[in-house]
């Protein structure tokens, strides 16, 4: 998976993780959506043993086997006071109609749902 994260995304969660000790890296984690959508997170975290760690100057990005399998690249930047994150999935299934606008997993399309 290719991780790109702009100078001001990575000075404010260098920033972050020296003010909050208690965590070790920064996880890229999926959020329910739309299969037609690749949704995903980002939060403060501790590295697990089954990870993927991807590491950009002195900040350990992690994320799950399952994920990387399902993205093909993270663009995170910073822009008025807030991280915004752009997903490119591997495959995008433009043709599931079964999901609905409630924001949660249609379950249904196979080779682009995220399990639970």
């Amino acid at each position: 998976m290719d991780i790109d994260v702009s100078s001001e995304a990575y000075s404010n969660l260098y920033t972050l993780l020296k003010q909050h000790n208690e965590y070790n890296c920064v996880r890229f984690s999926h959020l329910s959506s739309c299969c037609k959508n690749a949704t995903v997170d980002v939060i403060l975290d501790e590295v697990a043993p089954n990870d993927s760690i991807n590491k950009i100057k002195n900040i350990n990005f992690v994320y799950s086997k399952e994920l990387e399998e399902k993205i093909k690249s993270i663009n995170l930047i910073y822009r008025d006071s807030n991280f915004l994150l752009k997903c490119e999935p591997l495959v995008q299934n433009k043709s599931c109609s079964n999901c609905g606008n409630n924001g949660s997993d249609c379950g249904s399309c196979s080779g682009c749902n995220f399990k639970k």
